[in-house]
């Protein structure tokens, strides 16, 4: 006869808890969770920032739009999502192919320059009664012109992710107004897939993959969430 099994949980809230057996499919009853950031006796948390660009023209073939870099040296920056949308802001009159790429880079020595800071400082947690300040201290979203990336690093050749924004972009007909629809460019799956992790001096940005228009212009929106964690 086959004895009987409990899973109970330990843990400093609520010790003790039996773990659930749903009992119409004789199965685990589990809820899946966000990354915990309480761990080794620090808190941390999950974080969004959304931002704009100003009115982009003539950036180039790779040109980066937007990165965060993560500086800090015993914790971990797991991105969960990066969205991106576009809008022409500024009439068309060439055709042109807009889209976007995903990369990492690594082992990076100091800032790069240039658009606007979006640092979150002591803003934009999930829960901001019990999380901690982000220790992102660079993340950057170009304005006009393409940022600088932060100096001494190596991206990667090929992107992680990438992305058309809209067809309509490629028509040869004089255009404004014209919106891409929202595009998940990166997605964290909660199903077991690995994320992207950064390390210290690690950081990912979104390029423009094709050179971008040389009049008028184009209007990016970008939002990115992460978590930071002591371990992972």
């Amino acid at each position: 006869m086959p004895l009987p099994v409990k899973i109970v949980g330990g843990g400093v809230i609520q010790q003790g808890v039996e773990q659930a057996v749903d009992p119409t499919f004789n199965a685990a009853r589990v809820a899946i969770r966000p990354l915990d950031y309480q761990n080794l006796g620090q808190f941390l948390g999950h974080y969004s920032v959304a931002k704009n660009t100003s009115t982009t023209v003539s950036i180039g073939a790779g040109g980066t739009l937007a990165y965060l870099r993560w500086t800090d040296s015993s914790r971990f920056c797991v991105p969960l999502k990066v969205r991106v949308s576009a809008v022409v802001a500024s009439a068309i009159s060439t055709g042109t192919i807009v889209d976007v790429g995903l990369f990492q880079g690594h082992g990076s020595s100091g800032a790069g320059s240039g658009g606007n800071s979006v640092v979150p400082g002591t803003t934009n947690k999930a829960r901001a009664a019990i999380m901690a300040n982000s220790l992102v201290t660079e993340f950057r979203i170009a304005t006009t012109a393409a940022l600088t990336t932060p100096t001494g690093a190596t991206v990667d050749a090929q992107a992680y992710a990438y992305a058309h924004l809209a067809n309509s972009f490629a028509l040869t007909n004089t255009f404004t107004n014209c919106v891409a629809p929202i595009i998940d460019l990166y997605k964290a799956d909660a199903t077991g897939e690995h994320p992207i992790v950064l390390s210290a001096n690690d950081f990912l940005q979104v390029q423009e993959v094709t050179a971008g228009p040389t009049t008028g212009g184009i209007q990016f929106g970008f939002t990115f969430e992460w978590a930071e964690v002591s371990v992972f």
